[in-house]
């Protein structure tokens, strides 16, 4: 198993485990908050936090050459892989179950898998294929027990799957960009430029209105997601990747403990009670971590023409 230095762990240990929260405290404040509403508020709370350290830290500069360079990259990376994916995951919430979600959220390791050997011919060792199945398996016992018998929620499923192939290619862009740019500049863009193109598309829809409605909780939930999600978290992935043996396709497999963190945060907040198959389900997903440790940089060997492994 390749060895990471230790504070590489603890930048992807807190990430995940911030990430975790977005799920339980957005519940608290949707509604009265639309998904434009949501995501200019988030956005904005990550923009200014992150800007006071990039002030002090005199990073600006770095952001500016960084948009100079590379535009359409970030664009797409902050807008496209980062911001569309959130709105359509928001979107699908009332149309399916929040089972649904995280299971199919957990698909992002096998698309960034098939999306590397499709578009980048990235072949996958054999070790990420066993570390896939294990791992999605270990997410639907998990949330057991399911209920698919009739599936009312076809349609917030399908728009689920859509926002979670498309954010699938964030982790690649992420990994690109990291070896460009600094982690907090990198951060940086994927809040300033959703808050900016989500402001005018909220005050155009009208659901300016909807922040009024908060609670003074609810602004403090939206406060935390805001800097600890979009600033701090983010920042800390950002810090993951800079490691040069991180792949996107581990760290995806990284990720799918914030369904196991999530649960485990339930349980303290509701007093959520499991069972032997969701703690089974746990091991699991901890075991496809171990698993797809194995070789994350054979991963990395493009295929050739003929489809055969470059040597």
């Amino acid at each position: 198993m390749p060895r990471f230095r230790s504070r590489t762990y603890v930048f992807i240990f807190v990430a995940i485990l911030l990430f975790s929260t977005v799920f339980v405290f957005s519940k608290q404040i949707i509604p009265p908050l639309t998904s434009i509403s949501y995501m200019f508020l988030r956005s904005i709370f990550g923009t200014l936090f992150l800007t006071v350290i990039l002030a002090s830290r005199k990073l600006f500069p770095s952001f500016r050459q960084l948009v100079k360079e590379c535009w359409k990259d970030v664009l797409i990376f902050s807008l496209v892989f980062h911001l569309l994916p959130l709105i359509l995951v928001f979107v699908s919430t009332p149309m399916t179950l929040p089972t649904d979600q995280v299971i199919i959220n957990n698909l992002s390791l096998s698309f960034v898998v098939i999306i590397n050997l499709i578009f980048f011919r990235i072949k996958p060792t054999k070790y990420l294929v066993v570390a896939v199945a294990v791992n999605f398996a270990g997410a639907v016992l998990v949330l057991w027990p399911l209920d698919f018998s009739q599936n009312p929620n076809l349609v917030g499923d399908i728009i689920m799957i859509i926002a979670v192939f498309i954010g699938s290619f964030f982790s690649i862009w992420n990994k690109k960009l990291s070896a460009k740019a600094d982690p907090l500049v990198l951060g940086y863009s994927i809040n300033v430029f959703p808050a900016a193109v989500s402001f005018p598309l909220m005050l155009a829809t009208g659901q300016a209105s909807t922040m009024g409605a908060l609670s003074p909780l609810g602004w403090c939930y939206i406060i935390f997601i805001g800097i600890g999600i979009s600033g701090i978290a983010y920042f800390c992935l950002n810090l993951g990747y800079c490691e040069p043996g991180i792949t996107p396709e581990l760290m995806s497999t990284w990720t799918t403990l914030i369904p196991v963190f999530g649960m485990v945060i339930s349980i303290f907040l509701y007093g959520y009670v499991i069972g032997p198959v969701n703690i089974l389900g746990s091991i699991m997903v901890i075991v496809s971590i171990v698993i797809a440790n194995k070789a994350p940089t054979r991963a990395a060997r493009p295929l050739s023409k003929d489809g055969e492994e470059k040597k």
